[in-house]
């Protein structure tokens, strides 16, 4: 590809709809088998019994170097037909292990994590609920239909929460695990509802 075209497909990338390039990948995938493989690497996390993801181990390292030249070669075929076997194998799932999405979206937090890599810690955040404070029912707040999220990514700072006491935009305070949000589509932030 040369750099015009290169320039051009990342331009058409950057500015496309996010559903359509999700169409457009999904498409990609189902045309070439090579590229689905890459995306289960990149996008799945698959777990076995033994809490270990096969898509991103590799095949146990051998010592030839005491080996003879026929015996490297029959050791290398070894490997090769070993690699192709646990290739085809790790494309679907098995009853021994359990495939999910790589990356997720934290309830406690809201951000993007990795599922490989959430520790006991990963997650910093406030368990309770955010309250407008006394400024904010004295001075702003005069609608039922008031849209809490709107006016706390404006001004965090009429916001505090109920487990510390702490202002709207502090960070939070409680560690523990990153835990799947269980509809992406509910509020960013939870509210007191008054």
């Amino acid at each position: 590809m040369d750099n015009e075209a290169k320039t051009m497909l990342e331009k058409a990338i950057m500015t496309a709809t996010l559903p359509r390039l999700r169409n457009t990948f999904w498409e990609i995938c189902l045309e070439n088998p090579q590229t689905a493989s890459i995306a289960c690497k990149k996008l799945l996390s698959r777990t076995n019994r033994s809490g270990n993801n096969p898509f991103l181990s590799t095949s146990p390292s051998h010592d030839t170097a005491n080996l003879s030249s026929e015996d490297e070669e029959v050791q290398h075929e070894k490997r090769d037909e070993h690699e192709n076997r646990k290739r085809k194998r790790d494309m679907f799932p098995t009853t021994t292990s359990v495939v999910q999405p790589r990356y997720d979206v934290c309830e406690q937090c809201d951000k993007e994590y990795d599922v490989e890599y959430n520790s006991a810690t990963a997650c910093i955040y406030h368990p309770g609920l955010l309250d407008g404070t006394e400024e904010f029912y004295e001075d702003v707040y005069d609608d039922d239909e008031f849209d809490h999220e709107e006016m706390f990514a404006d001004s965090p700072e009429l916001y505090e929460w109920n487990c510390c006491g702490r202002q709207g935009g502090k960070a939070g305070y409680k560690k523990g695990p990153h835990r799947p949000k269980k509809n992406r589509n509910e509020a960013k932030v939870r509210f007191i509802d008054r």
